[in-house]
């Protein structure tokens, strides 16, 4: 009886081992790995365009080539044309100002402008002296030449804020108040003459004659030369002008007509 079972187990296994070896063999599917985006489509991203890895309020930096300008209205042009460019190396701009914030008073436009390099931060309409330009003592007369920014007095100010002998008063001057007085107001930067014999020392020292950059009480006729000698600007620019340039800057006062 034994020998009947062993035999029918052996048959089984027989059986099973000729059907299992004709069964196909199931192939699991290739692993589909998501595609990867090939080199030149990643360069040729758009620039404005932050990574989408970037982590939340996170800035994203960009490159962005800009003039080197802190303060630039739409108005002006960004830089010198190349005429302005080759006036103001005729007149030893670069050796002075040396890649610095410089400032260009043209008498003949009756313009100011701050620059670095060749570009304009700023460019305002001025007043220069109504009898023209020189340096002498009481000629009140627009000083020719380099100076510097000597000194700035008038910080946080308010607006209109009257100046006497370079000190601040308690008074202050709004749009409207009727005075026969050339005010000096709201922002003084003083300027010191650098070229000895031309706006320094002796009579015609820039520095003695109070020459200055100040804001007035005569904004109608800025634009013209109406001042009795320093540069006038308005009072909302030479707020602005105060900011941006800085103490020991150099300035140019430049003329090309007849003095």
């Amino acid at each position: 009886m034994w020998l009947k079972a062993l035999l029918l187990i052996g048959i089984t296994s027989l059986i099973s081992l000729f059907i299992l070896d004709r069964t196909p063999a199931t192939v699991a599917p290739a692993r589909q790995d998501k595609p990867v985006a090939d080199l030149e489509s990643l360069n040729s991203a758009e620039p404005d365009q932050p990574a989408e890895d970037t982590p939340p309020n996170e800035p994203v930096i960009m490159d962005i080539a800009e003039p080197p300008m802190d303060i630039l209205d739409d108005d002006i042009p960004p830089s010198l044309t190349q005429e302005q460019d080759a006036y103001l190396r005729s007149l030893s701009w670069p050796e002075w100002v040396d890649g610095g914030v410089g400032v260009w008073v043209s008498v003949d436009e009756q313009v100011l402008r701050v620059i670095q390099d060749r570009a304009i931060l700023f460019q305002v309409p001025c007043a220069t002296a109504r009898n023209g330009v020189g340096s002498l003592v009481d000629s009140l007369k627009t000083p020719l030449g380099w100076h510097s920014i000597a000194k700035k007095l008038g910080e946080n100010a308010p607006w209109g804020k009257v100046f006497r002998s370079r000190r601040a008063t308690d008074k202050t001057w709004k749009t409207g108040d009727e005075t026969s007085e050339d005010l000096v107001l709201t922002r003084i930067l003083l300027l010191d003459g650098e070229e000895p014999g031309l706006n320094k020392g002796g009579n015609v020292d820039s520095m003695a004659r109070y020459i200055y950059i100040h804001g007035t009480n005569d904004e109608a006729n800025i634009g013209s030369p109406t001042s009795h000698g320093c540069i006038r600007l308005r009072n909302d620019d030479v707020i602005r002008a105060f900011e941006i340039i800085p103490t020991g800057a150099k300035v140019i006062i430049s003329y090309d007509g007849e003095a």
